[in-house]
């Protein structure tokens, strides 16, 4: 396991509470083995396209195409950027500077995000770090919404063997308005860095994936299959 000043590196932290310009920088970073940028561990955001859906039941991105790194600077700052030989105006936040931290998640100082040309202090962003270890649980209960919104309460059950960035998917069953089939989706969003319930209607994500779909087969055929209760 990788060490920074004798502190075991954990595998998987977080960056999240952005909202605005910068909120790319929100989501899931991995431990990147054999990677030390000035002797500190270094983490990774993905940058695969990641499946979620709009109001339509049709596909979308959530996250950014190029992937993202955490990691320590000569200067002090823990950065974010797209290389981790990223510095100036290639950096997209930083915290720091601060020499005796040997991971984002213990360093005190706050978060300064570049965007169109200003940098600016943000208290709300925070680096924390997951227990993998803990076990998905087979089901989560959603209550407590009213109106409208009544249809997503209910029993949502985990997604086997699927992910979105580094965390689990739940669904429910259910019908639409017209009567279609249709799932509730419980997901996590790496850009807004939140939980989100998305209506996904399985004939128009099949429609779309068939007919003009903009990402791999593969991965649309993937969701499909998921969603639909199939995972031969």
């Amino acid at each position: 396991m990788c060490r920074a000043h004798g502190v075991h590196a954990n595998r998987l932290l977080s960056l999240g509470g952005r909202e605005g310009p910068g909120q790319q920088i929100n989501g899931d970073y991995e431990l990147v083995e054999g990677v030390r940028p000035h002797g500190r561990p270094c983490w990774l955001r993905r940058g695969k396209p990641l499946l979620t859906t709009n109001s339509n039941g049709l596909a979308e991105h959530d996250g950014d195409e190029r992937p993202l790194y955490l990691f320590f600077g000569e200067m002090g700052y823990w950065n974010i950027a797209g290389s981790v030989l990223a510095a100036g105006v290639h950096v997209l936040a930083r915290s720091g500077p601060d020499f005796l931290s040997p991971s984002p998640d213990v360093c005190p100082m706050p978060w300064t995000v570049f965007a169109f040309g200003k940098a600016t202090k943000d208290p709300s962003i925070v680096c924390f770090r997951h227990d993998i270890s803990i076990r998905v649980p087979e089901a989560v209960h959603v209550t407590g919404c009213r109106g409208d919104h009544g249809q997503l309460n209910g029993n949502y059950q985990h997604l086997q063997g699927v992910r979105m960035g580094s965390r689990p998917i739940f669904v429910k069953d259910g019908f639409g308005a017209r009567g279609e089939e249709e799932r509730k989706v419980l997901h996590f969003n790496q850009r807004a860095g939140k939980w989100f319930i998305s209506s996904v209607i399985l004939s128009a994500l099949e429609e779309h994936c068939t007919n003009k779909c903009k990402y791999s087969q593969e991965l649309c055929s993937l969701l499909l299959c998921f969603l639909a209760g199939r995972t031969d």
